[in-house]
């Protein structure tokens, strides 16, 4: 059915109604899925992704489980990449796009007809044109484990923190990646008010940095500041006018464990994330702390 509408937008035959009813009632359902490689064709087509490419995702998941550790690392790394570039969304994955109109619903068909194997590849082959430099690390951890294992040279190393702003960042956004590499089932976040999982269909337990809560933000700066100095790094701090401390706050924090400030700042009008109205305007900061 999903190939007919994409014929149809080719041939000029497309009845886009009738393809926002085709989304309505093949949206899938996550109680349907078996465990056996298809949590996407059931948590997530005609959402995030078209049906098809929600098979193409589980298939690829299931490739991957049959290759080494590193096979599988470089091809759900190529697999996330896609999804960024694929996905029904407008910048990022908090939300997914409907077919509220026709212009909306031609622009669906177009991107759920994108072939993920195909973009896959291309990301997996430039991986063999641009290997990582011998010198580079990658480390999935938190700021305290990442600097506790971090052996630099004082003075001369800079830390270049940008941490999250709100509650909702980042995990709200990208949420849907989270799921492709774990690929673990997960369960559901409920609207108890609709009777029915979240619209976004958010995994239950996501991340939330003590960065993004009010009652723990201070300490977490605290902490990334105390550690820094600790070890004789210096540190560059992106951050917002619009976030949850101020930039006297933050300085006054970064000034009490021994650093030198230097501030700068640079106005912005940020996206409304493909709202028009949501448009506002920011200041964004970059923090310069400095041994004194």
């Amino acid at each position: 059915m999903e190939q007919e509408f994409v014929a149809a937008q080719s041939s000029g035959d497309f009845d886009w109604q009738k393809y926002a009813e085709f989304c309505a009632a093949e949206s899938g359902s996550h109680h349907e899925a078996t465990g056996r490689f298809d949590l996407f064709s059931a948590y997530y087509p005609n959402t995030y992704f078209g049906i098809g490419q929600c098979l193409e995702i589980d298939a690829i998941q299931e490739m991957a489980a049959k290759l080494s550790p590193a096979g599988a690392q470089m091809v759900i790394g190529a697999l996330i990449s896609s999804l960024t570039f694929v996905a029904s969304t407008t910048t990022h994955l908090a939300q997914y796009l409907k077919p509220g109109s026709e212009k909306t619903a031609r622009n669906l068909v177009l991107r759920r007809s994108m072939n993920i194997e195909r973009e896959v590849l291309s990301r997996l082959r430039a991986l063999t044109r641009y290997p990582r430099p011998s010198f580079a690390r990658t480390l999935n951890l938190g700021f305290q484990d990442a600097l506790d294992t971090i052996d630099a040279a004082p003075k001369t190393t800079v830390v270049y923190a940008d941490p999250p702003y709100f509650k909702e960042h980042y995990s709200r956004y990208y949420h849907v990646l989270d799921t492709v590499a774990l690929y673990d089932y997960p369960s559901l976040t409920f609207n108890d008010r609709l009777n029915q999982v979240t619209v976004g269909r958010y995994r239950e337990g996501r991340i939330v940095s003590a960065f993004g809560l009010r009652s723990k933000v201070e300490g977490a700066f605290r902490e990334l500041f105390e550690m820094s100095m600790a070890k004789g790094y210096e540190v560059a701090l992106s951050y917002a006018n619009t976030s949850l401390l101020s930039a006297e706050r933050i300085t006054t924090i970064a000034e009490a464990v021994g650093f030198t400030v230097e501030l700068k700042s640079i106005d912005l009008r940020h996206s409304g994330q493909g709202q028009a109205k949501a448009k506002s305007d920011v200041t964004e900061y970059l923090f310069l702390l400095s041994h004194a």
